[in-house]
């Protein structure tokens, strides 16, 4: 299998395993603060890598330190907006307005850098928007508002993932992927802490 399509393959593979837990941490929040949730959940996360890559971790430089820890705030902060939201939003709901990131990294990469999309790649997130839509778009009710507390934070996870792949895409070629992989873990881990540290996790 060439690289690019081992890539494509790797890729599709975490879609499914992503789109399955949007049902599972809804359970989750319900019973646990989601920001204590993510402390404990992504805590763990990083503990591990960084014990399997602690060689890979000695070897980056300070600025790629600064830049795997800033990446990973950003993700962090994603992570918080969209899981707080999952507590009043259906998981089929939040599933399709994260899954707007798609629509929103052309944009931030329209913005940020003035990379201007193809009509291919319009077309291609036109047709994944309408096929988000019909596969999850279930939970609003009659007379209810098109987006509530709930949607607005989740909407807000999506900005932010679409900010996290565009910066990402600038710099994943350059570093170690798994140590880069690792650090942002610390970074998510130390941003939900950073939240979560006023009430302490319970």
């Amino acid at each position: 299998m060439r690289p690019s399509s081992l890539a494509t393959a790797a890729v599709l593979a975490v879609t499914a395993i992503w789109g399955s837990t949007f049902f599972v941490i809804k359970d989750a929040v319900g019973k646990v603060d989601p920001v204590d949730f993510l402390v404990v959940r992504f805590a763990i996360g990083a503990a591990i890598p960084s014990l399997l890559f602690l060689g890979r971790l000695r070897r980056l430089t300070a600025r790629q330190w600064l830049v795997g820890l800033g990446i990973g705030v950003v993700y962090g902060l994603a992570q918080i907006a969209q899981t707080v939201g999952l507590q009043t939003t259906a998981a089929s709901v939040s599933g399709f307005i994260t899954g707007t990131y798609v629509v929103l990294t052309p944009v931030v990469m329209w913005v940020a850098f003035r990379a201007r999309a193809t009509a291919g790649t319009w077309a291609a997130i036109a047709l994944a928007t309408v096929g988000l839509g019909v596969l999850s778009l279930t939970g609003f009710g009659a007379g209810a508002p098109l987006l509530g507390v709930g949607e607005s934070l989740t909407l807000l996870g999506a900005a932010l993932y679409a900010v996290h792949v565009v910066v990402l895409d600038r710099h994943a070629s350059s570093m170690d992927a798994p140590a880069l992989a690792t650090v942002q873990l610390i970074g998510v881990a130390v941003t939900c802490a950073a939240f979560g540290a006023p009430d302490g996790v319970e």
